[in-house]
């Protein structure tokens, strides 16, 4: 990953990273790290979005960042 994103470093790109933290420790490790990673990289062009979902696990963490993501990218107008 630092390599692609140094190769890539002035690209423009969204990401959504999100992990459930009743996931396996495995799992919200590599998550945490790859945020550092992304972070690190630091091209403005560049969006992430990294949410640590309390109460979620491998079993929900799809159906509720979905529903995340899409509030972000879709804001209810009034």
């Amino acid at each position: 990953a630092p390599t692609l994103l140094e190769k890539n470093k002035n690209s423009t790109s969204e990401v959504y990273l999100a992990v459930g933290m009743k996931e396996h420790p495995t799992m919200i490790k590599d998550a945490q790290e790859m945020n550092a990673v992304m972070t690190n990289a630091k091209n403005p062009k560049a969006k992430l979005d990294f949410m640590e979902m309390t109460n979620e696990n491998h079993a929900s963490i799809l159906h509720q960042s979905i529903n995340d993501i899409f509030k972000k990218m879709y804001p209810l107008k009034e």
